[in-house]
């Protein structure tokens, strides 16, 4: 028996036995009348609870805030190592090679470039020592570049003053420039001599970079 209401009268409700043709009709439509209500159930579930997930993928962005700015305000710990300085001159002349064919790569030319045209900006007039000069590259860039400058390469390494030598005769710059074995906590030249000063990529190979004050820049 199904419960249909096809007639009312007085207020009551009547209760009628479907025809055969109603009943097909109910076998028809009820499928699709409880897929339309699953539909609208799982739609305003879906509405209800979109939120959540959206919530979750911030989650971890708003950890990562909070935490990086209670380290910025605590301070990271320092860890603080002895400084281990390599040794003040290369005197392996096969080494010496190496480091001469790795300093004309393209990236120490522009290294280079840069120094000078952060040099040219102080007008330098003088003399210049380029300390721990290496195979002399920086140096004979600044005397092909301010030719009014003297300028002086200075290495501990015997072998690089070498190489630097004949770096320098290769360029015709001989006359202009000179090399001489020498250490930065102990130059080799009276007081007042030097004018302006430069040194790049040497520093690990000095023991006491810090007290090494006898050049002036």
């Amino acid at each position: 028996m199904v419960a249909y209401g096809d007639s009312c009268s007085n207020s009551r409700v009547h209760f009628t036995q479907p025809t055969t043709s109603r009943r097909r009709r109910l076998a028809l439509y009820s499928p699709a009348i409880r897929r339309a209500f699953g539909k609208q159930g799982a739609s305003r579930r879906t509405a209800s609870s979109a939120g959540a997930p959206e919530l979750l993928l911030f989650l971890p962005i708003v950890i990562i805030i909070v935490v990086g700015v209670v380290l910025f305000l605590l301070g990271f710990h320092r860890v603080e190592q002895p400084r281990i300085p390599s040794f003040e001159g290369i005197e392996d002349p096969q080494t010496t090679r190496a480091y001469d064919q790795i300093s004309r790569w393209p990236q120490f030319r522009m290294l280079r470039l840069m120094i000078d045209r952060k040099l040219a900006g102080y007008n330098p007039a003088g003399t210049l020592a380029d300390i721990g000069c290496g195979p002399g590259y920086l140096t004979t860039l600044i005397a092909q570049r301010h030719p009014h400058l003297q300028v002086l390469g200075l290495d501990t390494s015997d072998e690089m003053v070498k190489a630097a030598g004949l770096n320098a005769a290769d360029l015709g710059l001989s006359s202009r420039v000179k090399f001489r074995r020498g250490d930065a906590a102990n130059l080799p030249l009276p007081d007042g001599t030097l004018d302006f000063a430069v040194s790049t990529l040497s520093f690990h190979h000095w023991a006491h970079p810090m007290g090494n004050s006898s050049c002036s820049t």
